[in-house]
């Protein structure tokens, strides 16, 4: 009895993502980040990378919906000219390469002294999962229970 609520609301938000520009772009990048511990992010993320909430483009003759269909439409298109002009993650992946690693040696500096092998044996796997695959959850759960209000009111937004 309650899904269709839930759907009419992820409509909602999804819609007002998309309508709102680059305001809209904040948003889902906020919303994005403040769903992650809760594993439902996707629910964001899905219409507006693979529908046409994320944007329409035509490329060579063929429509393609959504951000990650323009973009993969781009990709292996020889003549494509135009391009998405508002990406829904374009800031993720410096803040992937670049901030949550400092975040992490932020994390080993900070421990005490006596504590930091363990500390580095939770930070170094979860750094190179994030490096190799981009899988950044490891690193940013271990941000999360260790500094949850930072985590909420400084990295989300």
């Amino acid at each position: 009895y309650i899904w269709p609520y839930i759907a009419s609301a992820l409509q909602g938000i999804t819609g007002f993502i998309s309508s709102s520009g680059l305001f809209g772009t904040f948003v889902f990048g906020t919303l994005d980040k403040m769903l992650l511990p809760f594993g439902i992010h996707h629910l964001i993320a899905f219409p507006i990378e693979y529908s046409k909430v994320g944007g329409t483009m035509t490329i060579d003759g063929v429509l393609y919906e959504g951000v990650r269909n323009i973009i993969n439409g781009q990709a292996a298109s020889a003549t494509a000219t135009g391009y998405i002009t508002r990406n829904f993650t374009n800031g993720r992946l410096l803040f992937q390469l670049a901030g949550l690693p400092a975040a992490a040696l932020a994390m080993y500096h900070t421990a005490v002294p006596e504590k930091r092998k363990k500390v580095a044996a939770v930070l170094v796997p979860a750094v190179f999962t994030l490096a190799l695959v981009g899988i950044s959850e490891p690193i940013e759960y271990t941000f999360l229970f260790i500094a949850p209000l930072l985590y909420f009111l400084v990295y989300a937004p």
